[in-house]
């Protein structure tokens, strides 16, 4: 074997064994960002020196874990679900019937059936009525989450809703304003052996699914333990470790993780301003017995194809002409154009294909704002070559009426970069595994470049290591 095949695969490797940790997990080769992970453990654990309880729920990636907020619960109380809706409430279950608020006068009284809602302070209310929904009385609640708005239960044992049997290692999506519910984890499809209780759950907004169970097994090849999470892809049919307790901390290997939430990530709104204004200001003066002024308005248009971190400024020619006519009393007026040549200063900032469009008023100074970046070299001063033809009548006043037109137009053409972040085929700002796997492929000559031009920062028609080593480097981390 090459050695360049050697090192090709090294380094996918390295970038393999790197998305096992913490940080990153990937299921059919979409990254996953763990950064915001928040749990709860069955037992008291001391989490990077943050003490954690069953009653709580940690962001367990800060550094220290941050407790959230879920108001004062009774001692013995564990939380068995947990999510932040997008109003920033809270809904949480929990294993043991309680009184809420404490030291109320008329509390609540919350099942473990039952699916609370809570908005700060000693504000509580049934979110869930699990009794209502015919949940039987005795099953508890032990996973939730929300899927496409309408919560997603699973159960610590066996129950029939709706004409569906469900197992206890089961998801239902459940509406509770509509009362009706569809299965959305079926363990049994997937693998799952009976006796694991499904007890930790999280939906992501791609429909893959966060999984902890109450045991130990291995499922698609991914070996797991009560205080794992597991990611899944239904539509794939992949499991994958996407977080193991006992390596984030040796604590985790006496607990079970009792309740999983993951905040969704912020989807970026990339905004480019594709065009910009250039308003030039020319003045024309006719000398006689009065003088005429001319603003001249027109709208010229220049297309460029700009380079990201180039300097060049595109050379502008403008030609104006000028015609004024006076209407002086009895006496011809004799009109002596003075004209000011106009003057235009771009430094455009566009895209490529984008086009600029100025509209003229005198001397310019446009602005154009935009990504990537284009100056171009000095505009020298605009020609203008007036023309005035003054015309006398038997008017108490003159009039006079110049008339100027510009005609500027600037074209700067440049090589589009190559892209920023390398490794990154689709442009969608992430390098993912499948992405590597196609570098690797053109580094040993299985495919063109054409496949992924990404991977060929200069251009030369090959893909190197020190290429491939910084595509893996963003995948770890981000791009630029």
């Amino acid at each position: 074997m090459r050695i360049d095949s050697i090192l090709c695969r090294f380094a996918v490797a390295s970038l393999l064994i790197a998305l096992s940790g913490t940080r990153l997990a990937a299921s059919a080769g979409v990254p996953l960002d763990l950064a915001s992970l928040a749990v709860s453990p069955n037992v008291t654990l001391s989490l990077a020196g943050t003490v954690v309880g069953p009653g709580d729920v940690a962001r367990i990636m800060d550094t220290p874990p941050t407790r959230l907020d879920v108001g004062a619960l009774p001692p013995g109380a564990n939380l068995t679900g947990y999510l932040r809706q997008d109003d920033n409430t809270v809904l949480f279950t929990l294993d043991v019937s309680v009184r809420l608020p404490l030291n109320a006068v008329s509390p609540t009284t919350f099942t473990p059936r039952d699916v609370i809602h809570y908005s700060g302070g000693n504000s509580y209310a049934v979110y869930f009525d699990g009794a209502a929904h015919g949940v039987p009385d005795g099953v508890a609640i032990d996973a939730l989450a929300v899927a496409d708005g309408g919560l997603v239960l699973s159960f610590d044992g066996a129950v029939t809703l709706d004409g569906f049997s469900i197992d206890d290692a089961d998801l239902v999506a459940f509406d509770p304003t509509g009362g009706n519910c569809v299965l959305l984890f079926d363990s049994r499809a997937a693998g799952v052996a009976d006796g694991l209780d499904l007890d930790a759950a999280a939906a992501l907004a791609d429909g893959r699914l966060l999984l902890s169970f109450d045991g130990s097994g291995t499922l698609g090849g991914a070996t797991f333990d009560d205080e794992d999470l597991l990611l899944y892809d239904h539509d794939a049919g992949i499991w994958g470790l996407a977080f193991d307790g006992s390596a984030a901390d040796p604590a985790w290997a006496a607990a079970d993780l009792d309740a999983v939430y993951l905040a969704p990530a912020a989807t970026p709104t990339p905004t480019a301003t594709a065009s910009a204004s250039r308003t030039p200001t020319g003045t024309a003066s006719a000398t006689a017995t009065h003088i005429a002024t001319a603003t001249p308005s027109s709208v010229p248009t220049a297309t460029l194809a700009p380079l990201a971190t180039s300097s060049a400024r595109p050379t502008a020619t403008a030609t104006r002409v000028n015609s004024a006519t006076a209407s002086p009393s009895q006496v011809p007026a004799t009109a002596t154009p003075s004209p000011v040549p106009a003057t235009a200063t771009r430094t455009p900032t566009a895209p490529p294909g984008s086009t600029v469009t100025a509209v003229p008023t005198g001397a310019a100074s446009p602005t154009v704002t935009g990504s990537p970046t284009a100056t171009v070299p000095p505009v020298p001063p605009a020609t203008a070559t007036p023309s005035a033809t003054p015309t006398a009548t038997n008017q108490p006043s003159p009039t006079p009426t110049p008339t100027a037109t510009v005609a500027a137009g600037a074209t700067a053409t440049a090589t589009s970069p190559p892209a920023a972040c390398s490794g990154d085929c689709n442009g969608d700002g992430v390098v993912s595994i499948s992405e590597l796997i196609r570098g690797v492929n053109i580094a040993l000559g299985n495919t063109a470049v054409a496949d992924c031009p990404a991977f060929d920062p200069n251009g030369d028609g090959m893909v190197t290591i020190d290429a491939l080593i910084k595509s893996v480097g963003y995948a770890l981390a981000e791009c630029p």
